[in-house]
């Protein structure tokens, strides 16, 4: 099931790499290729910066809360959250991609309350409540932040096996 939720959130995540543009029309021979060489690095530079995350990477990412320590500001602009993540409490891991049948994704899915597994419930972390971190632009490894503290996910409706 896991696999299949990665595989269809893979489908539907939006496309955000930076493109190399091309121009139609011959290029200017007076062009160094040392300009050229330069443009080409900052091309593959501005791609891996704004590469997507895709669904493989949040199968092993951890779930962390803000425990309610934020304002509103802070949560639109994600920057500032990457560096507090050390700081943060885990909540758990990602166990599943929620997706309606139009494709749309609703939230990710975590077991939380319990211990050692015994007590514990799943609930589903509504997409709105939730930022995807990765700990830098080259790195596959990614964080889910929420907004909400441990006790708010501990009252959220379980989710039916």
């Amino acid at each position: 099931m896991f696999r299949n939720a990665l595989f269809a959130i893979a489908l539907t995540l939006p496309a955000s790499v930076a493109m190399a543009q091309s121009d139609s029309t011959a290029s200017d021979p007076s062009a160094s290729d040392t300009t050229q060489m330069e443009e080409a690095q900052t091309d593959v530079a501005q791609t891996k910066e704004m590469s997507p995350l895709t669904a493989g990477m949040l199968e092993d990412a951890d779930v962390v809360s803000l425990e309610g320590n934020y304002d509103v500001q802070m949560w639109e602009n994600a920057d500032p959250l990457s560096t507090m993540i050390a700081d943060l409490t885990r909540i758990g891991g990602v166990e599943d991609v929620m997706i309606d049948t139009q494709g749309t994704i609703l939230g990710l899915t975590t077991d939380v309350g319990g211990f050692l597994g015994i007590g514990e419930s799943t609930v589903m972390i509504p997409l709105e409540d939730l930022r995807l971190i990765r700990s830098s632009a080259e790195s596959d490894d990614v964080t889910v932040i929420t907004r909400l503290s441990r006790e708010q996910l501990e009252n959220l409706e379980p989710m039916n096996d």
